[in-house]
């Protein structure tokens, strides 16, 4: 389930927009080619652990150019850091329920 914000409220049904250290670069392009950056960087820690994991080889399993990775982000630690943001701002939008068990539009209506 994904969630898009607003006006404030979260409502389920629709992408979030990834966290992005420029609020303006969120259009689908951005979010392709950051979703695809951290997906090789997960796949690529659980294969061989942080310290064996370069931004070359992030960028090859991505099939994304170095200085396209170096548009978004400075470092490895900012694609993580970029990550948990991702994370932090889903689990903050998770669809409530109302008593009867019924979903309301985001937790914020459940206040």
């Amino acid at each position: 389930m994904f969630v898009f914000r607003h006006n404030g409220i979260c409502c389920p049904g629709k992408e979030a927009p990834l966290a992005s250290p420029n609020p303006k670069l969120v259009d689908r392009r951005v979010q392709r080619t950051r979703r695809a950056l951290r997906d090789a960087f997960h796949t690529l820690m659980a294969e061989r652990g942080w310290d064996d994991v370069s931004i070359q080889s992030i960028c090859e399993r991505a099939n994304i150019g170095r200085s396209t990775f170096y548009l978004h982000y400075d470092s490895k630690e900012q694609l993580l850091e970029g990550g948990l943001d991702d994370l932090r701002q889903a689990l903050r939008c998770r669809p409530a329920w109302t008593s009867e068990g019924a979903p309301m539009c985001c937790r914020s209506c459940a206040d």
